[in-house]
C-alpha cells in the first residue's frame, strides 16, 4: 500500500502512475488527485492554451507566498534579524583517516629464499624468450633478475608474488590467470592475479609491496586475461584507474582491457577513476575511452531511496558524484568511516591541486552539474557553495579545505597551477608589442616607422593615416565593392565605410572604432551616451526596447522559441510572431498585500514582479509604485560558461546593471583590467558599492556561442557579495533576445526577459536560459539551482540611482561607457562627450594620436 500526499489515503500501487511512484512521499499523488491537479493540455493547433485559471491561480498563490516571505524578512531586518543557531556536529579528526608509513619489509626466510631464487632463474629465461616490455625501466636480463628479487624478497607479500613468479615462469596461461584470495581478510573473494597487480599502490601502503607498472607489463606479456571479471562485475581496469599510474592504465587499454564494462550496479570505470583522482589517468580515460563511455552521458549510482514498499535508484552525473565524494556529502549515515573513501585512508588525502585539476578535466570533457532533485539526498553543490556558513555539515578539517578549494575552482576563484600555466601560454600577446612590419589591414601595405603604426585597444594595428581616414570617411552604400578588409570608393579611391548597425567598427574584429579618430559630428550623432535598464553598446543612438524582443530574431530563432514554449512553429513569420505575442500578452491579474505601514497595496503579477535569478529570498519595495523581486523556487540559479577553455559556474541577474567579476577570478584567468572608480554604484538597498576596475575584454562561451562584454566591472573581493561571476544586464542586452524559464509552483514555470516583455506563466517548461545572439546563433544553458543553506540572504545587485545619462561618458580610446565621475578628464577639450578616458593609459594613447596629427580634434 502507498499513501497519497493529497487525499492522505493509502491505496494500492496500481492507483499511482509510475512517475508518481518515483516521487518522494511528500509529493506523491494518486491518479485521481494528480488528474484533479493537472492543467489543461495545449490546444490541437499547437498553441499554448494550457494557461487558464489554474495557471493564474497557481501564479497568484506563489506570489502571495513570496510576498509574505519578503514582508516577514523586512520585519526581521527592522528587529535586527533572525539569529538562528544550528546544533554543531563538528566531527573529530581521527588518526585512522590519515596515511601511515608502510610496514617494514620482512626479507624472505632462508628456506624460501633458495626456492625463490631458483624460480627467478626459470622466470627470467621465459621472459627473455618473450622479450622485455618497453618503457618499464628493465633493460637486460641482469636488470630483470634484480627487479624480480626486489619485488619477491618480502614475506608480507608472498601471497601475491609467488603466484606471479609461477605465472611468469610458465607457458601455461592458466597459472598467470589463477584466482586466489589475499593474505587478509580470510573471507575475501579470490581474484585473478592481474586484479591484484593493478592495486599496487594500495598494497605498497599496507604491505610494502614493491611491484609496479613493470609487473603488470610482464603479466600482460605472459598472457594475463584482461577481460576477467569479479563477482561484482569489475575488471582489472576498474582497480588500475584508482591504484596504478597513467602509464599502466594506458598499457592496459592498449592491450585490450574492456573500457566499456559496467559493474552489477551499472557503474563504469568512471566511478573509480574519480574517487581518488589522478589527473594523468583522467587524461588517458578522456583521450582513449570517451567515445565508448562519454563522461557527459555517464550516470553513477548514488543510492536507492523510498520507503519499505517502493524504492528507486538515484543516479548522478560524474561531476555531481565528484563533489559528493570529496565533500563527504554522498552518504546518508553520520558514521564518519563512510564519508572518507578507502583509497584516501590507505594512500592519504589527495591534494587540492589534484582534485581541482581532475574536476576541471572532467568538466572540460563534457560532464555537467545537474539541478538538485528532491530525493531526500543532500544537495552537494549547495554544501560546496555555502561551506563557510554551514554549521550542520562539518566533515574532518582536510575535507573542509578540499570543499573550499572545490568551491573556488567551480566558480573560477582559484585554479590549479597546471591550469594557470595553460591559460598563461594561450594568452594573446600584448598589443603594445605588435609587429610594425605586418601589413596594414586597410591599405594592405607593409608598415614602417614612418607610417606611425598605431595599435587600437582591440589589438589590431593600422597606419595612423589609414585609421584617421577611416574615422573621417562618410558612409558608403552597401553596393560598393570590398578591397582587402577595407571599403574603397571605386571612383576616387577614398576610404569609405558601411555598417548595418550605423556605427563605425574595426574592419578586422567589428569592435567599436575609437572615438578619438571620429569627427565631432559622428561622435555627436552616434556616441552620445544613452542608458536605460543598463548599458547597450550595440546601438547607442536607439531606444533599447526596440533592440530586444521576438521581432529581432531570425526565422530559425523564432521557430525555436515557438517550439520550445509550445506555440505554433510552422508557417509564415508574421503568423508565428502574432501567435507568440498573443501568448505573451496574456494578463494574469493582480494580487494584494499589506505593507509595513499597514497600507493595502495592489501588485500586478505580469509587470510589477521582476524575477531575480541570483536571489535566495524575495524583496519588496517602491512605496506607491511597488517593485517586487521574486526569487527562484528551488534556490538561486547558476549556469555554466567557459572562459579560456575552463568551465566556470556563473550566477545571473536581470537587475544588476553590469556583469560583475570578482577580483580573484580576474587574477586567476589573467584578465587585463584597468582601474575605474565611481561613487555612483549602489547595492539593492542603496548602499555605496566600490568599483575597483573594469575588465578590458571579458570573453566567454555560452553553449558554444562566443560572447564579449567590454563593461564587466571588478568589485572589491567580498565573498558574501560577489562570490562568483554574475552576468548582468549588459550580458542580457548583448543578445537579440533572451528567455529565462524557471519553476514557479506545481508544474508551472515563469518565463521572463528582464522587463522587455511581460512575465509569462506556462506549464511544463524547460528550466533554462535561452540566448538568441545577434548573428543568428542559439545557446541553451540549463539552470542549476542551489538550495539555500545559509542564514544570510544577499541580493548581489549593482544599481545606478536614477537616470544617469547626462553623467555618463564614453572613453575616447576604448569606447567603454561609465559614470564620468570615475573617469580621467581631458580639460583641453571643450565638448562634454569627447573629453573623457577610462584612465591615464587610455588618455595617453588618445593624446598620441593628436600629437602625431597636427590639427586633429
Amino acid at each position: 500500500m502507498v499513501k497519497c500526499s493529497a487525499c492522505k489515503e493509502e491505496k494500492a500501487r496500481a492507483s499511482f502512475s509510475k512517475a508518481q511512484l518515483r516521487r518522494p512521499d511528500a509529493t506523491r499523488r494518486c491518479k485521481v488527485c494528480a488528474k484533479n491537479q493537472r492543467q489543461p493540455l495545449p490546444a490541437e493547433d499547437g498553441t499554448a492554451e494550457g494557461i487558464g485559471s489554474v495557471a493564474t491561480s497557481s501564479a497568484q498563490s506563489t506570489v502571495q507566498s513570496m510576498l509574505q516571505g519578503a514582508l516577514q524578512a523586512q520585519l526581521q531586518d527592522e528587529r535586527g534579524g533572525d539569529k538562528r543557531e544550528h546544533p554543531s556536529q563538528q566531527r573529530a579528526i581521527q588518526e585512522a583517516f590519515y596515511r601511515h608509513e608502510p610496514p617494514d619489509v620482512i626479507p624472505l626466510s632462508a628456506a624460501n629464499k633458495n626456492t625463490v631464487l631458483d624460480m627467478i632463474k626459470i622466470a627470467v629465461e621465459k621472459i627473455m624468450q618473450r622479450g622485455l616490455p618497453p618503457g618499464v625501466g628493465i633493460e637486460d636480463a641482469a636488470g630483470l633478475v634484480g627487479r624480480l628479487w626486489d619485488v619477491l624478497n618480502n614475506e608480507n607479500t608472498l601471497w601475491l608474488t609467488w603466484p606471479l613468479l609461477l605465472g611468469l615462469g610458465s607457458d601455461d596461461k592458466r597459472k598467470i590467470n589463477s584466482r586466489f584470495p589475499p593474505n587478509r581478510p580470510a573471507n575475501a573473494e579470490p581474484l585473478p592475479l592481474i586484479h591484484w597487480l593493478c592495486q599496487y599502490k594500495l598494497y605498497h601502503a599496507t604491505e610494502s609491496y614493491q611491484g609496479g607498472d613493470d609487473m603488470i607489463a610482464l603479466a600482460i606479456d605472459a598472457g594475463a586475461n584482461l577481460k576477467l571479471k569479479n563477482s561484482n562485475g569489475t575488471t582489472c581496469l576498474s582497480f588500475a584507474v584508482k591504484y596504478t599510474s597513467q602509464f599502466a592504465v594506458d598499457l592496459l587499454i592498449s592491450s585490450g582491457a574492456r573500457v566499456g564494462n559496467k559493474d552489477v550496479f551499472g557503474n563504469s570505470i568512471w566511478k573509480n577513476t574519480v574517487e581518488r583522482p589522478d589527473p594523468g589517468i583522467i587524461d588517458v580515460i578522456l583521450r582513449r575511452c570517451n567515445d565508448a563511455i562519454p563522461v557527459k552521458d555517464e550516470r553513477l549510482l548514488l543510492g536507492r531511496v523510498g520507503d519499505s514498499s517502493f524504492k528507486f535508484e538515484v543516479f548522478q552525473s560524474v561531476a555531481d558524484h565528484m563533489i559528493g565524494v570529496y565533500s563527504g556529502s554522498h552518504v546518508t549515515t553520520e558514521d564518519i568511516n563512510c564519508s572518507i573513501p578507502v583509497s584516501w585512508r590507505a594512500l592519504g588525502v589527495p591534494s587540492n591541486e589534484a582534485i581541482g585539476t581532475a574536476l576541471i578535466r572532467v568538466l572540460q570533457g563534457g560532464a555537467e552539474f545537474t539541478d538538485y532533485i528532491q530525493t531526500g539526498q543532500k544537495d552537494s553543490f549547495a554544501i560546496v557553495t555555502y561551506i563557510d556558513s554551514l554549521e550542520w555539515h562539518h566533515p574532518v578539517q582536510q575535507q573542509i579545505d578540499i570543499i573550499r578549494s572545490m568551491r573556488d575552482v567551480i566558480y573560477g576563484r582559484w585554479l590549479p597551477a597546471v591550469i594557470r600555466e595553460e591559460i598563461h601560454e594561450t594568452n594573446p600577446p600584448d598589443p603594445d608589442f605588435a609587429e610594425t612590419s605586418s601589413p596594414c589591414p586597410i591599405c594592405l601595405t607593409e608598415m614602417s616607422t614612418v607610417d606611425h603604426p598605431i595599435t587600437l585597444y582591440c589589438g589590431h594595428t593600422f597606419c595612423l593615416g589609414c585609421a584617421l581616414a577611416y574615422g573621417k570617411a562618410p558612409r558608403l552604400n552597401e553596393d560598393q565593392p570590398l578591397t582587402g578588409r577595407a571599403l574603397i570608393h571605386p571612383i576616387d579611391g577614398h576610404l569609405m565605410i558601411f555598417d548595418q548597425t550605423g556605427d563605425k567598427r574595426c574592419p578586422c574584429c567589428r569592435r567599436l572604432f575609437p572615438g578619438e579618430f571620429l569627427t565631432l559630428d559622428w561622435n555627436a550623432q552616434y556616441r552620445t551616451p544613452r542608458m536605460r535598464f543598463g548599458i547597450d553598446r550595440h546601438e547607442a543612438n536607439e531606444d533599447i526596447r526596440g533592440l530586444h524582443g521576438p521581432h529581432t530574431l531570425t526565422d530559425e530563432q523564432l521557430r525555436f522559441e515557438c517550439r520550445t514554449i509550445g506555440t505554433k512553429f510552422t508557417g509564415a513569420r508574421e503568423e508565428l510572431l502574432s501567435d507568440l505575442k498573443r501568448v505573451m500578452s496574456r494578463e494574469f491579474g493582480h494580487t494584494e498585500y499589506t505593507d509595513g505601514s499597514g497600507t493595502l497595496r495592489k501588485l500586478s503579477i505580469d509587470s510589477d514582479m521582476r524575477m531575480e535569478l541570483s536571489a535566495t529570498s524575495s524583496l519588496i519595495g517602491g512605496g506607491e509604485n511597488p517593485l517586487f523581486l521574486g526569487h527562484p523556487m528551488r534556490g538561486h540559479a547558476v549556469i555554466r560558461i567557459q572562459i579560456k577553455g575552463i568551465p566556470v559556474m556563473a550566477t545571473l541577474s536581470h537587475n544588476s546593471v553590469f556583469t560583475i567579476v570578482p577580483q580573484c577570478v580576474a587574477d586567476s584567468f589573467e584578465m587585463k583590467t584597468k582601474p575605474i572608480t565611481s561613487t555612483q554604484f549602489t547595492d539593492v538597498m542603496g548602499k555605496s558599492v566600490s568599483v575597483a576596475a573594469v575588465v578590458d575584454e571579458f570573453k566567454f562561451l555560452l553553449d558554444g556561442v562566443e560572447i564579449c562584454l567590454t563593461s564587466a566591472i571588478v568589485l572589491e573581493d567580498k565573498k558574501d557579495f560577489n562570490m562568483s561571476i554574475q552576468l548582468g544586464m549588459d550580458f542580457f542586452q548583448s543578445a537579440a533576445w533572451t528567455r529565462s524559464s524557471t519553476a514557479f509552483g506545481e508544474n508551472l514555470s515563469v518565463i521572463f526577459d528582464g522587463g522587455h516583455t511581460k512575465n509569462n506563466f506556462l506549464k511544463d517548461q524547460p528550466n533554462e536560459l535561452r540566448y538568441y545572439s545577434r548573428d543568428g546563433k542559439i545557446a541553451r544553458a540549463p539552470f542549476v539551482h542551489v538550495s539555500h543553506l545559509s542564514d544570510t540572504h544577499k541580493l548581489p545587485i549593482v544599481s545606478l540611482p536614477g537616470d544617469l545619462s547626462t553623467n555618463f561618458a564614453e572613453c575616447q580610446w576604448c569606447t567603454r561607457m561609465f559614470p564620468n565621475d570615475g573617469m580621467v578628464e581631458d580639460k583641453d577639450r571643450q565638448l562634454l562627450f569627447n573629453r573623457f578616458y577610462c584612465d591615464e593609459e587610455c588618455k595617453s594613447r588618445g593624446l598620441a594620436v593628436r600629437t602625431n596629427t597636427p590639427g586633429h580634434n
